[in-house]
């Protein structure tokens, strides 16, 4: 809810555990529903018919209905949540964290080693 929504929002993908709900709270004490980029996303993420019904009303909406506006990408059972989280950019990114993370540390060698050699050349 609130500030958390939002920032869900701003994500490039999201995921909900079968038990989530959302909403766009501030409207449900009297302040706008425009808080921290929500009313810059949400219409671009589910429509303005729909963006409109949650900002202005404060209603939660559930997974299911997250999933069919596409809200959120996949819908996980709730224990499977923070390992979906984990998995879902490793398998975007081609592999696992730790063939990732060794991808990484064997680029930043080689860019460490020409950007040296650059350096031995003009010094």
């Amino acid at each position: 809810s609130g500030g958390g929504f939002a920032l869900a929002l701003a994500s490039d993908v999201r995921l909900a555990g079968t038990s989530a709900r959302m909403n766009a709270a501030f409207i449900k004490i009297g302040l706008s529903a425009c808080d921290v980029g929500v009313s810059y996303f949400l219409p671009r993420i589910v429509g303005a018919s729909i963006a409109s019904e949650l900002m202005l009303t404060g209603r939660f909406i559930n997974a299911q209905r997250a999933l069919a506006t596409g809200l959120v990408s996949a819908v996980v059972p709730d224990d499977q949540l923070e390992a979906e989280g984990h998995a879902a950019p490793a398998r975007a990114a081609g592999g696992d964290a730790q063939s990732r993370a060794a991808r990484g540390t064997q680029c930043a060698e080689r860019h460490e080693t020409s950007a040296g050699a650059e350096a031995g050349a003009t010094g």
